[in-house]
């Protein structure tokens, strides 16, 4: 009984900890990226490499390969955290690791050469945003929207964002997709997590932040082929959350796929209706077929 009572005392402590450094990162924005790994080591040397004091704070998980990355956009950037944690010898979505900082890595951290060759060879370095130049309840260029003003309560909100999102870019309005990505954006920050259903709030719990990325990448960009990009990835977490938390009407998740029709090189999205074939890619031919749906009877 007491080694449990101090180990319990011991991760109380850690927690507060944890969110004392979190409390003291100004202007903090989060994010999430992709990150290499395999185990207990390679969070601790994720995290050590991405975490500066007063800076940034990084929290990976093994189970997503995901990183959450909270930081002040005043001082440092996505990017450069995301270098840090690559010269430690851990591919991520931006930076390829070193091939022989990746070999020096423990046994147990050499996560397959598959994930660290997948990763880009270099990007573009991003720069400190200026946060005293926007409202800081818009994400960045989006206005509000019809969105925005819809309760808050379970995810029909999140879906009905996500169709006129779609509906935005199957059009070709690039302002207007923008728009919805921040209502979307702001719409995870107001959800209170009682109103979602028991079945779904883990996967909530999971995909949420993630959501968020995605549609700040859209709302933050002002091409649409940088849209486009993000779309996959949302519409699929959006539908998983469908299926555990049912849309008031039918949802059909459609896909153009290429290479041989493998999910993983597929172009996916949502809709209500069918038989609407058209995709929100730009693609000339009208390649969408149901790949999945929720009917609602």
């Amino acid at each position: 009984m007491k080694k449990l009572l101090i180990v319990s005392s011991v991760i109380a402590l850690s927690i507060t900890l944890s969110g004392c450094i979190s409390n003291k990162i100004k202007n903090s924005v989060t994010q999430t990226a992709q990150v290499s790994g395999n185990c207990g080591m390679c969070k601790q040397n994720i995290e050590k490499a991405g975490t500066e004091a007063k800076i940034s704070k990084v929290v990976w998980s093994a189970e997503n390969q995901l990183a959450t990355i909270t930081y002040n956009p005043q001082k440092t950037t996505k990017s450069k955290i995301l270098r840090k944690i690559a010269d430690a010898g851990y591919s991520n979505e931006l930076f390829k690791a070193d091939e022989t900082t990746y070999n020096n890595l423990p046994i147990c951290c050499q996560y397959s050469k598959k994930q660290r060759e997948s990763a880009p060879d270099e990007v573009v370095e991003e720069k400190a945003h200026d946060h005293d130049s926007h409202d800081h309840n818009e994400i960045y260029m989006a206005k509000s929207t019809e969105i925005d003003q819809m309760e808050k309560t379970g995810l029909e909100w999140l879906y009905e964002g996500s169709y006129k999102l779609t509906q935005s870019l199957t059009l070709g309005d690039q302002i207007k997709a923008a728009d919805y990505a921040g209502s979307i954006y702001r719409g995870v920050d107001a959800v209170e997590d009682s109103t979602i259903n028991e079945k779904a709030i883990k996967t909530w719990r999971l995909f949420k932040l993630v959501i968020q990325t995605d549609a700040s990448g859209i709302a933050n960009s002002k091409d649409l082929a940088d849209q486009r990009k993000y779309l996959t990835r949302l519409s699929q977490n959006v539908y998983a959350l469908m299926k555990l938390h049912k849309p008031t009407s039918s949802s059909y998740l459609f896909t153009c796929a290429f290479g041989g029709g493998m999910p993983n090189s597929a172009y996916d999205w949502i809709s209500k209706n069918e038989n609407d074939k058209t995709n929100p890619y730009g693609f000339k031919d009208l390649c969408g077929v149901v790949r999945d749906k929720v009917v609602i009877k």
